[in-house]
């Protein structure tokens, strides 16, 4: 299976982060945007493994202080690079770190895209501005168990 076939439903999606039907319902209308999940033809939404894992990452870097829209930012960005290294962590030709730019024209935000970069020339030349460089690795091995154990079975399936 893919790692961006719909696989969850909401109820699925609940059990499986704790983001009730509702709470997403609310977090589409006021932050997320596009950014999790797909409407499906029959009007229900539909998530998939990547959403699982940014949704997973995004609620980490909040817990830890990060303000919500740049954790979720962050936690979408980086899924496919989190997913690939659970999958396979000795490929280091896989991205590295996602950097999140400030937005120059509202300070409180960060700007889209966040850019991934594999080594430390990429960082130097991405920063031009003002930045957060989060390292994929710890955002992976951040992961509770259940959730590493659900990607490697659903993405090597």
């Amino acid at each position: 299976m893919s790692e961006t076939d719909p696989k969850f439903d909401p109820a699925g999606l609940e059990e499986i982060t704790g983001f009730s039907p509702e709470f997403m319902r609310e977090a589409r209308r006021r932050f997320f945007g596009g950014f999790f999940g797909r409407q499906q033809s029959n009007g229900r939404w539909a998530y998939n493994i990547r959403d699982v894992v940014g949704l997973v990452v995004g609620r980490r870097l909040h817990e830890r202080g990060f303000r919500q829209e740049l954790a979720f930012t962050v936690g979408v960005a980086s899924a496919p690079y989190v997913i690939g290294h659970l999958i396979d962590p000795t490929d280091v030709c896989k991205n590295n770190c996602v950097i999140a730019f400030l937005d120059v024209t509202d300070p409180e935000k960060y700007a889209w895209p966040i850019v991934s970069v594999n080594d430390l020339p990429d960082v130097f030349a991405n920063n031009d501005r003002e930045s957060c460089l989060f390292p994929i690795r710890p955002l992976a091995e951040a992961l509770p168990p259940e959730i590493k154990i659900l990607v490697i079975d659903e993405v090597r399936d």
